[in-house]
């Protein structure tokens, strides 16, 4: 059994549950590994409070969406290092590609995912995967150099595959997609994308915190999850990371 740490650096002030955060975690724990989750949503020193913002700006109705949740004054860099130092993880993981590019702030998550766990002490591997990687896969080396291996296109699987070899300490450089950081730089071809969608166990939402799950709407707070029935998109805009998630090797 390997032992991740899933990072959620979002900074929108609000609870989200990420579909790649459940989607990876049902893999994991399918394939017999252990898993937390590290969710950066509700730290004063990290986040934005949007849902005020938004309705102090009349953009939302306002709500009483306070009131479910709490935000903490302790510092994020310190719990987080305290929690790995708890955990004494394999991994630490963040950022994945999914259907929900947009609500996730996924075009900035490995950003802020590196901003979060590169001062901090650990033996555990950095991995990160999402947009980044998968449209410019050897440009990330000088970009992101506290990353210790990229995932190119979707990662589920490669994730899996990287948790077992660690567990039974085999040579990591045969799993496709898994881009290594650093002086030597190798990718392998990437993993095929997943067709069927059933090849992924029911997502689990089990890993989230109660608070993720409240949702201001229309001056009410709703309880809700966000869910994934397809990935891809049928238009090809020239703009767009879509564009290269199947095509590039």
């Amino acid at each position: 059994m390997a032992k991740i740490l899933i990072i959620y650096p979002n900074k929108q002030g609000h609870g989200i549950t990420a579909i790649w955060i459940a989607s990876h975690t049902a893999m994991l724990r399918a394939r017999g590994h252990d898993v937390e989750l590290f969710d950066c949503t509700f730290f004063k020193n990290w986040t934005v409070d949007e849902t005020a913002f938004n309705t102090s700006n009349q953009m939302y109705k306002p709500s009483d969406y306070s009131h479910y949740v709490s935000f903490t004054d302790d510092d994020i860099f310190q719990s987080l290092q305290e929690r790995i130092d708890n955990y004494n993880p394999d991994i630490l993981f963040w950022s994945a590609l999914s259907s929900h590019i947009h609500g996730e702030g996924e075009y900035v998550s490995i950003e802020y995912g590196c901003e979060l766990v590169k001062n901090t002490k650990s033996t555990a591997l950095k991995v990160s995967g999402g947009l980044q990687p998968t449209a410019a896969p050897l440009e990330m080396n000088s970009k992101f150099p506290a990353v210790d291996y990229f995932i190119s296109g979707e990662s589920e699987f490669v994730l899996v595959e990287l948790a077992d070899k660690i567990h039974s300490k085999e040579n990591l450089t045969g799993i496709n997609g898994l881009i290594l950081n650093g002086q030597k730089i190798f990718s392998s071809e990437r993993q095929k994308i997943i067709h069927d969608m059933d090849d992924i166990p029911p997502y689990d939402y089990s890993i989230f915190n109660d608070m993720s799950f409240y949702r201001p709407y229309n001056g009410k707070v709703l309880r809700a999850a966000d869910i994934e029935l397809s990935r891809g998109c049928p238009y090809t805009c020239s703009y767009c990371v879509e564009t290269v998630i199947p095509s590039r090797p």
